[in-house]
């Protein structure tokens, strides 16, 4: 028996003793990793239903305990479109400050004052009071 244990939002590992057919099934998935100083295989979140389907024919033998459902739609394939939303904000506030911004006043921000302006860009905040 085995568990999933996710440990960021893109990855998980699985925890278990070693069982040769599922150190086999586990090689075939492109995503897995094997980490020998953890002794830990993870996994990219939106393979975790290819992995389980490759694991199904060592059950009873070898069964993983698999990762709640919401937890694999929230971060698997459901979450890609809200990475993808994320990653277009922050292109739009670095484009902001690149096209708006004074070049003079933009080289002058420190790096933590550049962050805090691309932070209120993605918000939509047009204006300080």
């Amino acid at each position: 028996m085995g568990t999933c244990e996710l440990v960021s939002p893109s990855r998980f590992v699985v925890r278990m003793k070693f069982h040769p057919g599922a150190v086999a099934a586990f090689k075939e998935v492109d995503s897995g990793r094997y980490d020998a100083r953890a002794r830990l295989w993870s996994f990219s979140v939106r393979e975790h239903d290819r992995l389980q389907g490759r694991l199904s024919p060592l059950r009873p033998e070898f069964a993983l305990e698999p990762l709640p459902r919401w937890v694999v739609d929230v971060f698997g394939a459901k979450g890609d479109a809200e990475r993808e939303r994320r990653r277009r904000r922050s292109a739009s506030a670095r484009s902001i400050m690149s096209d708006e911004m004074g070049e003079t006043l933009r080289e002058g921000l420190m790096p933590f004052q550049r962050e805090g302006v691309e932070f209120a860009l993605k918000r939509g905040v047009s204006e300080f009071n």
